[in-house]
């Protein structure tokens, strides 16, 4: 079966405009932890993939969330690649999401703010074919987001557990240009609940946590 026939099963979700937003912004303080772009690198084919910020949680949530470029560069064979942890610090409860499908940038939430990038689990990546060359989608700019249709419950983490997701870095193919230099801000929303708690029932603590990747030429 075609590829994009698979991928055509799913609840479609519209964005905004496709012309080119502004980039967000941001003060790059944790860009230092960041290793060097390669020397000799091809400007046009490669991007370098950064974290620029990440956003502070609220004291009484008892979590820790932490963002890790493990691999940078982008090139016509391979894409950057984040990974996002999330510690439980309190006494065991449930958390908003869990591995795979409900991760923490689920869906729409791994499309950043501005657009112009998005996060891709590497399972459901496997399914898109991308223009030759580029880590880009091959759809047309027009063609509305579409994402699988499947419900989302808490997940209960022990004390000091924790949950990794991991994301390959696309571009937009809702907008123009390939991987435009700047920075790019996504958000989700965090909640944490009671270990008894069930499906519908009302969070203990919430909040927006957000993180900045900034893209580069070598």
């Amino acid at each position: 079966m075609d590829r994009r026939a698979l991928l055509a099963v799913v609840a479609a979700g519209l964005s905004g405009c496709v012309a080119d937003p502004p980039l967000a912004s941001a003060d790059g303080s944790n860009e230092s932890r960041n290793r060097e772009p390669p020397e000799n690198a091809d400007p046009d084919a490669q991007r370098w993939i950064s974290i620029a910020s990440t956003d502070e949680i609220p004291e009484e949530a008892e979590l820790e969330i932490d963002a890790e470029v493990v691999e940078p560069n982008v090139t016509p064979e391979k894409t950057a690649r984040v990974e996002v942890t999330t510690t439980n610090r309190g006494a065991a409860r449930k958390l908003s999401h869990r591995e795979e499908m409900c991760s923490i940038f689920n869906r729409d939430r791994g499309v950043s703010v501005a657009d112009g990038l998005v996060l891709h689990r590497p399972s459901s990546a496997e399914w898109m074919d991308r223009v030759e060359g580029k880590w880009s989608p091959d759809r047309p700019a027009g063609e509305p987001r579409g994402y699988a249709s499947y419900a989302c419950g808490q997940k209960e983490y022990d004390e000091s557990a924790s949950v990794t997701s991991v994301y390959d870095v696309w571009d937009d193919y809702r907008t123009w240009g390939y991987m435009r230099p700047g920075t790019y801000r996504f958000e989700t929303h965090v909640a944490t609940y009671p270990p008894d708690a069930e499906l519908g029932d009302e969070s203990d603590v919430e909040f927006t946590w957000g993180l900045e990747l900034k893209v580069r030429k070598p």
